[in-house]
């Protein structure tokens, strides 16, 4: 679940099922996803998060690739990747189970893919 009760949103995911927004299934290509990285909008918490060389430059690479950069969203940056506008990347570092355990479900069940710097399933 990710929950912005200021705004009255809920997004639910669950394994396996369609993730949904206030009770609505969800996509995360509803708007029309770029397939070029220079048309995309991404999210990341803050730069000073990439702090391993490798992170670094391939955070930098991104950043410079992409037409927007938004930062400070935290996890509603996943939620508006899920709902398919507002942003179509998130890319973080540094993050622990809590961080990302409730949005793995919520991204991959609106279509998406969450994966670790080298493409890789997130562990537990």
């Amino acid at each position: 679940i990710i929950d912005q009760c200021v705004l009255k949103e809920r997004w639910v995911g669950v394994l396996g099922e369609p993730t949904t927004l206030n009770d609505v299934p969800i996509s995360c290509d509803s708007d029309g996803t770029p397939t070029e990285l220079k048309h995309a909008i991404m999210y990341t918490t803050t730069p000073d998060m990439f702090t391993k060389k490798e992170e670094s430059q391939r955070f930098r690479a991104i950043r410079n690739a992409v037409n927007t950069i938004n930062y400070g969203a935290d996890c509603y940056g996943y939620a508006l990747v899920a709902s398919g506008f507002g942003a179509h990347l998130v890319v973080e570092a540094d993050l622990g189970l809590y961080d990302y355990c409730a949005i793995v479900p919520v991204v991959e069940g609106a279509g998406g893919i969450i994966t670790d710097w080298r493409g890789g399933e997130l562990k537990l």
